[in-house]
């Protein structure tokens, strides 16, 4: 008769260190996001932009070092390194519990479906945000936050909103609701999402942040509900686009230009 005793032993280590790989993962995603918030907070000391009415959140363009075109690119492709890194972290999770890709993300009509309903209600809650922006002084910080990332989005191409949009879409929802949700959960997962989309450390950023929780519990919810994370990624990445296509619409109508 064979003994079994290592082999129980060996598994339970492994399971111990998956458990404390989560964990690690967690932590260094925790730091990277707040390190993150932290610098654009740097970045947004003291700048304006050419009119000399607007804080830009980046040094660099406010002090004619980089063009507003080199930043664009830029974010390109930091988001596009971190579409790779939430699908990177999502594969090791997936070799960890043994699932495999079909059960994580794969496309269907129905949650096709729920994706862009999702949207329909993210863009109402932006558009009731904006309305009450205009009318109440409490909402106000949504309208400087606008005036603050208008040049820079005003920049971009056609080409560029897409693909910021489908890769933020799908790798921010990889990240949050395929990697750090299941760890940590929902709560948590949605509070990592608005703090890596927070300018700066101030009275408005904790706003932002609390304005952006919901969008991440609803789309944590749709993956809930669901457990596949198609309808979120589309959800995200319609609504990125429509976003970045209205902000840049309003910018053409008020004549504001980065240059």
């Amino acid at each position: 008769m064979r003994n079994t005793h290592i082999p129980v032993r060996l598994s339970r280590a492994i399971s111990w260190l998956l458990i404390l790989s989560h964990r690690g993962v967690l932590i260094l995603l925790s730091a990277t996001a707040l390190s993150c918030s932290s610098i654009r907070g740097i970045w947004c000391k003291n700048q304006r932009d050419l009119t000399g009415r607007v804080r830009l959140g980046y040094t660099a363009y406010a002090n004619r070092s980089v063009s507003m075109r080199r930043l664009v690119s830029t974010l390109v492709w930091l988001e596009s390194a971190l579409a790779i890194a939430g699908f990177g972290l999502l594969a090791l999770r997936i070799s960890w519990l043994r699932t495999g890709w079909p059960r994580v993300i794969y496309p269907t009509w129905q949650d096709t479906l729920l994706g862009v309903l999702l949207t329909a209600v993210m863009l109402a809650l932006a558009v009731a945000g904006s309305a009450a922006s205009e009318r109440w002084a409490a909402w106000a910080f949504l309208k400087r936050w606008m005036l603050q990332v208008s040049p820079f989005l005003s920049e971009l191409q056609p080409k560029e909103m897409v693909l910021l949009s489908v890769v933020a879409g799908f790798g921010e929802e990889a990240l949050f609701r395929g990697v750090i949700q299941p760890i940590a959960g929902i709560w948590l997962a949605s509070l990592l999402f608005a703090v890596i989309h927070v300018l700066r450390w101030d009275s408005d950023g904790i706003k932002m942040i609390l304005f952006y929780m919901p969008f991440g519990l609803l789309l944590g919810g749709l993956y809930l509900l669901t457990d596949n994370l198609w309808g979120c990624c589309v959800a995200h990445t319609l609504y990125d686009l429509v976003a970045l296509w209205w902000i840049q619409r309003q910018v053409k109508r008020s004549g504001f230009s980065a240059h």
